[in-house]
């Protein structure tokens, strides 16, 4: 008695035959290097020099940019709203999270809790863990 193949007993030999076939196609493409070459075809120029000649006498306009320059403006510190430090894992002392009175980033501000406070830590494990965690990295 004779059994039925199921349907993936005879459609792998399709598919090898298919894998054998573009493989072939592959092989036989990528040996013969001239039918992979481009030709470029460059017009040659008689003469020079009325080429150049002919440009020399177009007027040429340069852009011109307006810059602004900003007036120089003085930066005064940023107020904290505490003067707290606390001693990191690495025995370094460094300033707690605190709000800035003046609303600019503070200077060494590493990043900005979700609760407004700037973070002055000098890792990122463990940022602003109790301060909503990190809304911005600076």
């Amino acid at each position: 008695m004779e059994t039925k193949r199921k349907w993936y007993q005879l459609t792998r030999i399709w598919v090898i035959a298919g894998f054998l076939f573009i493989s072939a196609l592959i092989a036989s493409s990528s040996s013969n290097p001239a039918n992979n070459a481009v030709e470029y075809k460059v017009p040659a120029v008689s003469n020079s020099a009325s080429v150049v000649n002919s440009f020399a006498n177009t007027e040429v306009k340069t852009p011109t940019t307006e810059i602004k320059i900003a007036p120089k403006t003085e930066t005064q510190p940023t107020k904290l709203s505490n003067n707290n430090t606390y001693v990191n894992t690495a025995g370094n002392t460094v300033h707690s999270p605190a709000y800035s009175e003046t609303g600019n980033i503070p200077a060494g501000a590493s990043a900005r809790c979700g609760d407004g406070t700037y973070s002055f830590s000098q890792s990122r494990r463990g940022t602003c863990s109790r301060h909503g965690g990190v809304n911005t990295w600076y």
